[in-house]
């Protein structure tokens, strides 16, 4: 029987290799099992983010005042709250610790601190879920409609938060270690550890701003204030995080990229 010609026949060989060849094949299994998680973290927030939003739609139907004894409003408010943070905030983190995970492969198993570190922060992100969920559900606590990063004023769900970014700074201090230990030369390497030092830049900020609270500000405009700097500065990253992504998917879907290494480094 004669064998079917392949439409990739006339390819020469380089072209039938993976292009973004310095991650390709390069990842040791654990770090496979932690880019596994970190990719189902980002797609689980944006599934629960459109439940919450079906939630909430389902809020001003006429009527569902009596469901929920005239509280109906309050818990629109929260689920808003808990959808935009599902949607926005804990999706860009998920994208970030993947992005993280990737560019800590270079051929170089982890060790076992390492790989301790990365179970731990997974393990974080995945059960901030649940204390981020709680206070929506049981119309637990205050709204405050921050810029960027809108909270409920309640302990449950302020500590979600406090587990996500534990995790995620884990996974960023590992990756500046690495880099410190090791020589990457890719520019996408780069631009990936500087969007983890503008994160921690935001978390300085954070607390900064915690501990020098103005006097006589109520509870919406304490929390404005803790989260204001954080917010604006933490857009940086997410920039940074859409132009690698870009950067990447044109190098390994076209062999070409926008812009040169030198550029994306500037």
């Amino acid at each position: 029987m004669q064998k079917p010609v392949l439409i990739n026949d006339n390819l020469d060989a380089s072209q039938e290799m993976p292009v973004d060849g310095l991650f390709a094949g390069r990842m040791c299994s654990n770090l496979k099992w932690e880019l596994k998680y970190w990719t189902i973290l980002p797609l689980l927030a944006l599934l629960i983010a459109g439940v919450m939003a079906i939630l909430i739609a389902l809020l001003r139907v006429p009527g569902i005042e009596d469901v929920f004894g005239g509280d109906s409003q309050s818990f629109f408010e929260k689920g808003l709250v808990v959808h935009v943070t599902f949607a926005f905030l804990i999706w860009y983190v998920g994208v970030q610790g993947s992005l993280m995970v990737i560019v800590s492969s270079n051929g170089r198993p982890l060790l076992l601190v390492e790989t301790i570190i990365g179970r731990i922060a997974v393990g974080f992100a995945f059960l901030s879920f649940l204390f981020i969920l709680i206070p929506a559900l049981f119309n637990l606590g205050e709204t405050s409609t921050n810029n960027y990063v809108p909270i409920l004023i309640q302990p449950l769900f302020l500590f979600g938060l406090i587990l996500l970014g534990i995790g995620l700074l884990l996974v960023i201090g590992r990756l500046l270690i690495r880099v410190c230990l090791h020589y990457y030369s890719d520019p996408v390497v780069l631009a990936v550890t500087c969007s983890g030092v503008i994160v921690i830049i935001s978390f300085i900020c954070l607390f900064l701003a915690a501990s020098d609270i103005p006097v006589g500000l109520i509870k919406s405009e304490i929390a404005e204030h803790i989260f204001w700097g954080m917010g604006h500065i933490i857009q940086f990253s997410h920039t940074l995080l859409f132009m690698v992504c870009f950067f990447i998917l044109c190098r390994g879907c076209m062999g070409e990229t926008p812009i040169s290494n030198l550029v994306l480094n500037v």
